[in-house]
């Protein structure tokens, strides 16, 4: 019973909520998007054309997504490490 008296205190209710709110958020952009850039594929391939060129379409889309989220990644990464210097940094200087 203590154990998830425990886990109920670790809980971080307020950081879900914010989650939450934030990954909603995401889905109304992404799917606002999802609208723009299928009008630009029919702009650009039009409705008569093979569907090989859809999926030529998507693998480009693919490759590019997947570079942004890899960049993104890094970046991320990159900034733990810079936070992690800055925080012993601090703590060297910092008297205790």
């Amino acid at each position: 019973m203590s154990d998830v008296v425990e886990a109920a205190k670790k809980l971080d209710i307020k950081g879900i909520i914010i989650s939450s709110i934030i990954t909603s958020l995401g889905l109304i952009i992404a799917l606002f998007w999802n609208e723009a850039i299928r009008s630009a594929i029919e702009t650009i391939i039009k409705p008569g054309d093979k569907l090989s060129m859809k999926f030529y379409a998507a693998i480009i889309v693919t490759i590019i997504s997947a570079f942004v989220i890899y960049i993104i990644y890094k970046l991320d990464e990159l900034s733990r490490k810079h936070s992690e210097k800055i925080k012993k940094k601090i703590k060297k200087i910092s008297p205790k």
